[in-house]
């Protein structure tokens, strides 16, 4: 079979899944809105089209045998219904087609071509989404001659697409069920190559669309009279043709207002994009027409949105869907000529209005209505059937889940919820129903245990048992697998072929084995200012994950730290494999008051601490007499190391901050000293400033990402933010909350957890008082301090991390963290970020304190699924670098320099 490849542009990257559309009629390449959908949806696309049997592919060609095609095109010369016959051998040849196309799915564009054609689908076993138009399901006409063939792929399809959320409903109301509904619009192109200039625009108002009913195209010029006899310089521009297009414009020279009123006839795009881009509104009187036709989403609409244009327009069908009142423009009820002419009166005004009426469509447009946002949302839904088993063909009729419980929409996007509605189809044994929402349950909230069991089961039943051993394996790594299960799991580790390399990566990536022990234990002296469950900030949770892998390599560990109460949190799952290690005898000659360092003025009682600190450290090492010891964070211990390395012990620095904790001119001399900055912008930072300690060394903090990692990614269709860290002004967490006041003005829907403890009272009033005056409370949570389990759980309902720092982050462990969890992650361009950010390739930068820029990349996000997933994917895999294990190795190799170096003569 040969495929058609098209061309590429907007950044829409097209499938790879061989796919076959079917229409009724030749694509045409440069004109249509649905046919720009279909050359970038993939590489691999055969589109079929004829009525009312689409057989043919490019040039005409027919794909059935020659003695079907001859009796077909009888029948339709004959213009007499079609026997049964005939449409059951059209079938019967339509289906071995399909079958030897090698597609993997069909898209059907329009429910009458569903009606049609779906019979061959199933016969062929190929997985078929339907997309409605709309007059298809809106036509009293139509619907008393087609409704009762719906049925066929109300029952056979996969999914069915409705254009907009009144169509979704209306097609519910037709007895689909609500779980096999998807809602995807027709986007427009963003990339243009001029925009409309509404400030500075002449009083010209635009309509585009054919000159029907159900565009009311006789009520938009009434409307229009009453403002031109108020503003005599106002011009309406109507493009299209049609059968009202004559009595239009006999009605404009009765009324005198030809000099006023241009009428274009039907015009290519290019021209349309002209006259768009030098207008000051878009009109459209939508309406239901006498046969009940209606609107879906008008797409003239949205392009001119892409353009800047401000809109004027009716309550009608999805048009109040995405365009906002008094934000986007105005709407009036249906048939209210008076309540048009106000709104076009207005803009007509106030050139200003319009302006910033038209920037915010504009906004609007790019984020949720830009043809590579609408296309990636229809490739995601494709690839889910494509890739998803078919249901048994033997299966009995049940009785639909949606009868049983009714899904709102809105509630679709709350994981426990739908994994009510999976199990509830589990009750009902709709096994495929039951599919799809334990799949987006998953999608939502990735710590959803059960679904991952339930998955498992199912890709098992389905003979996909690489798939069915990654869901199992899930479900017990959240210790959710029953007895039987668990059996299921042990019979697919035994099975040869499940060993993938999927698998292979996946299991190097939880730790399938066993932490092996170091060929050559040491003896490790560890000391530090602050460890866990006393913490402030990362730095001393890295220091307790190193500490705690050294352990289980087989080291034998001593820990020195000091003992601060007042900064204790709940202890970290298995403490205790560290604590039992740790003496908390040294003192701090200062503290962090709100959550900033600050010494003890007392001079005096500074030395007498540092003293204090210097007896115990070296009384532990004369004890435990260490081959090698490990600093970390000494702010507010002293001046330690050189007493220690005097005994000619070897000190690895370990340092996480932009300062060792000492001035330039007390850096050791001694060969045993080695400083190891998190990052090489820590590094190079030293140098500069001075620091000249006989031996460098990299060591990234490195974090458990085994603890993090997802396999399976969140959905990208809303944006789910997070952020963690001390909740402190230099940490930028306020930015977060600006951009997400930009976000609510522009009407896009998000949520936002924060994880993180206030140090600072004043900070966290001023923090919440954001919070009231942008109105952020049912979007915004604040969680407190979490443990490791807890910032897990946000991770896993989370599908992007906003890092804000305004201070020169060194390096920023939770970034590695989210990432290996599948989030895409957002950052400011400070300190050691490039050791793991490059922008436009595992994550996005912005503007340091620059919320409005931080917004600009949470759209682009947004507007792009296919972005934020390659960002989303790249990032974990970068990640992986960053191990705490990795970290450890290369601490290894570093104690056993220096131990050489200790020995040497």
């Amino acid at each position: 079979m040969i495929h058609t490849k098209f061309k590429v542009s907007e950044q829409i990257t097209p499938m790879e899944i061989p796919i076959v559309i079917i229409r009724s009629h030749a694509h045409n390449y440069s004109e249509t809105f649905i046919d720009d959908h279909i050359r970038y949806i993939s590489n691999k696309t055969t589109v079929l089209y004829g009525w009312p049997f689409p057989r043919f592919t490019e040039g005409n060609q027919s794909v059935l045998s020659a003695s079907l095609e001859m009796k077909l095109s009888k029948a339709i010369q004959a213009r007499q219904p079609f026997s049964s016959e005939l449409q059951n051998e059209y079938s019967l040849g339509l289906a071995q087609f399909l079958e030897r196309s090698g597609a993997r799915i069909a898209l059907l564009e329009s429910g009458l071509m569903g009606a049609v054609t779906s019979v061959a689908c199933t016969l062929s076993g190929l997985r078929h989404v339907v997309c409605c138009l709309g007059i298809e399901v809106h036509d009293n006409g139509l619907l008393k001659q087609w409704q009762p063939h719906y049925q066929r792929f109300f029952q056979s399809a996969s999914a069915v697409i409705g254009t907009s959320k009144e169509m979704i409903v209306q097609l519910a109301e037709l007895g689909i069920n609500l779980d096999r509904l998807e809602l995807v619009h027709f986007g427009v192109s963003i990339d243009l190559e001029a925009y409309a200039n509404p400030s500075k625009s002449a009083p010209v108002f635009l309509s585009v669309g054919r000159f029907v009913d159900k565009k009311a195209p006789h009520k938009t010029l009434q409307a229009f009279q009453a403002v031109y006899e108020k503003i005599p310089d106002a011009r309406l521009i109507m493009v299209g043709d049609g059968p009202l297009l004559e009595r239009c414009q006999s009605w404009v020279q009765e009324q005198g207002i030809d000099s006023a009123v241009t009428f274009t006839g039907a015009r290519n795009r290019r021209s349309v994009h002209d006259l768009m881009s030098n207008a000051r509104a878009f009109v459209q009187h939508s309406v239901i027409s006498n046969s009940g036709d209606s609107e879906g989403t008008p797409v003239s609409i949205k392009e001119a949105g892409a353009h800047g244009l401000p809109i004027v327009s009716t309550r009608h069908a999805g048009i109040p869907e995405i365009v906002r009142e008094e934000t986007d423009g105005f709407l009036v009820d249906e048939g209210d000529i008076k309540g048009m002419a106000v709104a076009m009166y207005r803009l007509a005004k106030n050139p200003k209005l319009a302006a910033e009426m038209g920037s915010n469509f504009q906004m609007r447009v790019r984020s949720c209505y830009s043809r590579a946002v609408t296309i990636g949302r229809l490739q995601s839904l494709l690839v889910e059937v494509a890739e998803s088993p078919l249901p048994p063909s033997n299966k009995k009729e049940l009785k639909s889940l949606a009868t049983q419980i009714k899904p709102e929409i809105a509630n679709l996007n709350n994981a426990q919820y739908c994994l009510k509605l999976a199990e509830r189809a589990v009750k009902l044994k709709d096994e495929n129903t039951a599919f799809k929402f334990f799949n987006r349950a998953l999608s939502l909230d990735r710590s959803c245990g059960s679904a991952y069991r339930e998955l498992g089961i199912y890709f098992y039943k389905a003979g996909d048992h690489p798939k069915s051993y990654l869901f199992l394996k899930e479900a017990q790594r959240w210790g959710d697998l029953t007895q039987s299960t668990l059996v299921l799991l042990e019979e697919l580790e035994a099975k040869p072929k499940v060993q993938t390399q999927e698998i292979k990566l996946y299991q190097e990536r939880i730790q399938f084995s066993n932490q092996s022990l170091s060929k050559r234990p040491r003896r490790i002296l560890i000391f530090t200012n602050l460890l866990p469950p006393q913490e402030m900030g990362g730095y001393g949770r890295s220091i307790w994950e190193l500490s705690k892998s050294l352990i289980l390599r087989g080291h034998t560990v001593s820990i020195l730290t000091a003992n601060a109460p007042y900064l204790e949190q709940k202890p970290y799952r298995n403490h205790q494999i560290v604590e039992r290690h740790v003496d908390r005898e040294l003192q701090l000659f200062g503290d962090w008051s709100k959550g900033y360092a600050k010494n003890i003025n007392d001079v005096d009682e500074v030395k007498k601490i540092v003293l204090h600190n210097i007896k115990v450290i070296l009384n532990q090492v004369r004890r435990f007499q260490p081959d090698v010891c490990m600093a970390g964070n000494l702010d507010f211990l002293g001046d330690i190391l050189n007493p220690i390395l005097s005994c000619g012990v070897p000190i690895l620095h370990r340092l996480g901050n932009k300062s060792p904790s000492y001035p330039k001119q007390l850096t050791p001399s001694s060969n045993l000293y080695c400083l190891a900055g998190c990052s090489d912008w820590i590094n190079q930072n030293l140098k500069k400033e001075g620091y000249q300690p006989k031996n460098f060394a990299l060591v990234p903090p490195g974090s458990t990402l085994n603890e993090y990692y997802r396999f399976f990614l969140p959905n990208y269709q809303q944006l789910r933010i997070c952020y963690a860290g001390l909740m402190m002004h230099y940490k930028g967490p306020h930015l977060i909350l600006e951009a997400l006041h930009f976000l609510k003005k522009s009407k896009v829907p998000f949520s936002c957890e924060f994880a993180g403890d206030f140090r600072d009272s004043n900070y966290e009033v001023f923090f919440k008082k954001l919070i009231k005056n942008y109105d952020l409370a049912k979007e915004v949570r604040l969680l407190g301090f979490c443990t490791n389990d807890k910032l897990r759980g946000m991770f896993d309902r989370s599908n992007v991390l906003i890092m804000p720092s305004i201070f020169e982050e060194p390096f920023g462990k939770v970034q590695i963290e989210a990432q290996s969890a599948g989030l895409a992650v957002v950052r400011s361009p400070v300190g050691g970020y490039k050791d793991m950010m490059q922008d436009g390739e595992n994550g996005l930068l912005f503007k340091s304190e620059d919320s409005t820029d931080l917004a600009r990349k949470l759209l682009v996000l947004l507007g792009n699924p296919v972005l934020w997933e390659r960002l989303a994917q790249q990032g974990q895999t970068n990640a992986f670098q960053f191990t705490t294990q990795a970290s450890v190795k290369k601490l290894e190799n570093l104690f056993e320099r220096l131990i050489h170096k200790r020995k040497a003569p």
